[in-house]
């Protein structure tokens, strides 16, 4: 048996729209920033390895260090410095040192190799890219398909107005409530007993009568939407 929510197809194809739109968000934004490595490496054909470095550590009020390091480097005689845009809470031999483009006209302007490659952890993204955008088309497609049951019960259902229901105890909670499921008992024209039901997560105390609209696919009463009325 399938109780179709009329909000669940808006609330499945918003999801899904709401994934496509984070992952195009996400190949801008790191398609920026490795396009940014390349074009800041244009123009820079000398390489030199900075192995002075000053960490920068610094550490959260849990203890745990951050490092936002400094590279030292020499040319012709001549000191200079390249910090990294971002800091790093990862420590390893690769910190210590820092292979680096620089202009030899302009010894200053500088861009580490990490930044114009594509590297091993990239993949990670792109599989968490290919993950969202999954995720994104089951969410649309799952979206419209009850949609498209909806449709089809609106246009050629059976509704049964006014139906008496009961409603009793699940053994599940709902913002310290128990979750509710109201039961409606049907005999269709040739004598057979169908029954459909509703889990109610939220009703008022005081709930007098319950009674029910279902509107249900006479050739396949499995699918079926009720609308409870307090």
């Amino acid at each position: 048996m399938e109780n179709i929510e009329r909000s669940k197809a808006e609330r499945f194809i918003i999801v899904g729209y709401g994934l496509s739109i984070t992952a195009i968000l996400l190949v801008v934004v790191y398609g920026f920033i490795f396009s940014n490595g390349l074009f800041r490496k244009y123009g820079k054909n000398e390489i030199i390895i900075a192995t002075k470095i000053d960490l920068n550590t610094k550490y959260d009020i849990n203890g745990y260090p951050t490092y936002h390091p400094t590279y030292y480097y020499e040319i012709d005689g001549m000191n200079y410095e390249y910090t990294p845009l971002f800091p790093t809470t990862v420590f390893s031999e690769e910190i210590m040192t820092k292979k680096l483009y620089y202009n030899p006209s302009n010894p200053t302007n500088v861009v580490a190799e990490y930044e114009t490659i594509f590297r091993t952890e990239h993949w990670g993204i792109l599989f968490f890219f290919a993950l969202i955008i999954t995720a994104s088309n089951i969410c649309v497609a799952y979206g419209k398909n009850i949609k498209k049951k909806l449709k089809h019960l609106e246009t050629n259902g059976t509704l049964l107005k006014d139906q008496p229901c009961i409603l009793m105890p699940t053994n599940k909670f709902f913002d310290d409530k128990p979750i509710m499921k109201a039961e409606i008992e049907y005999i269709s024209p040739t004598g057979e007993s169908i029954t459909f039901s509703k889990l109610v997560y939220d009703y008022p105390e005081e709930r007098g009568t319950l009674y029910a609209d279902v509107l249900f696919d006479s050739e396949n009463p499995s699918i079926y939407i009720v609308d409870l009325n307090w």
